[in-house]
């Protein structure tokens, strides 16, 4: 079965986390909508773990970043979410070949680039956030065949993209 993971304005309350579930693969027809949690965030980023579970990456409102997961493969139940006291104007998901998550972070201090991995796949457990020495407005962390992850990036200052790669 499908998922759709969504932001929604209802009304006066903006930024309010949803998700709907496709009946059948697809189908285009959805189940209803329901709240996350009550949660409210933005810069949405979605992944899928090698146990099948999604993860699901944002920023509160305060910009900090925040995750929770699938209780369980295919399930409408989400874990608590995590805050990681990382905080940022937009996030990026990577995920290496062995299933870890890598989040890369354009801060609140001038667009400084900054980078998170995920210890061990379907984990809590986190590496410090690590400076990358660059200041970016854009960036993608797109997969090679191999597994190992490219970091294409547009800089803040000139426009021009730079590109590097996982060794």
């Amino acid at each position: 079965v499908g998922s759709e993971m969504c932001i929604r304005d209802r009304g006066n309350l903006g930024n309010v986390l949803g998700h709907a579930t496709e009946t059948a693969p697809g189908s285009n027809a959805w189940g209803k909508e329901v709240e996350i949690k009550g949660l409210y965030g933005h810069h949405l980023r979605l992944g899928r773990g090698p146990d099948g579970t999604l993860s699901l990456f944002f920023l509160t409102m305060t910009r900090e970043l925040a995750y929770l997961r699938q209780t369980a493969a295919n399930s409408a139940e989400w874990s608590a979410p995590v805050k990681t006291d990382i905080y940022g104007n937009d996030i990026y998901l990577g995920q290496d070949a062995a299933g870890r998550f890598e989040i890369g972070i354009i801060g609140t201090m001038g667009n400084a680039l900054s980078h998170v991995s995920q210890k061990e796949a379907n984990t809590d457990s986190w590496t410090k956030e690590r400076d990358l020495k660059g200041y970016v407005k854009q960036l993608e962390m797109p997969n090679n065949a191999d597994g190992t992850l490219q970091l294409i990036s547009i800089i803040a200052l000139g426009n021009q993209i730079y590109h590097s790669s996982q060794l």
